[in-house]
């Protein structure tokens, strides 16, 4: 893990340090290892959908929007997000509300705000 994540996490006097980006968990002491047992912090596995029309592969489709959800950018996040999501200490689905901000800012969209603060909640956090 960048040690310079760390240095700048215990310098700050921040109550709660969000690392947005904890991709592996395929050596001994990796991303995971460091977030929880290093760092004794804890882990928000978030999926991200979209609703949209099932995709009509299939001779009987229905109009009905289903949850469609990213595919993985490269191999190495299609083969490690499984495993970070069974360590995680949270683990939830959330809808891609970029398309309806309408000038909000993501950080103030009720629906993420609402979102974050129960998974805040859950860890006891807050």
């Amino acid at each position: 893990m960048d040690y310079k994540v760390e240095q700048r996490i215990k310098k700050s006097n921040a109550d709660v340090a969000i690392i947005t980006d904890i991709r592996y968990d395929i050596y001994p002491e990796d991303e995971l290892y460091w977030v929880q047992r290093k760092m004794n912090g804890l882990l928000i596995h978030i999926t991200k959908y979209e609703m949209s029309e099932a995709p009509s592969k299939r001779r009987v489709t229905t109009s009905k929007p289903v949850k469609i959800y990213n595919a993985a950018p490269n191999e190495h996040e299609m083969l490690n997000n499984p495993k970070l999501q069974a360590g995680a200490n949270y683990s939830f689905e959330w809808e891609d509300c970029t398309k309806n901000l309408n000038g909000m800012s993501l950080q103030r969209h009720p629906y993420i705000v609402e979102h974050v603060n129960g998974a805040l909640k859950k860890i006891n956090v807050i």
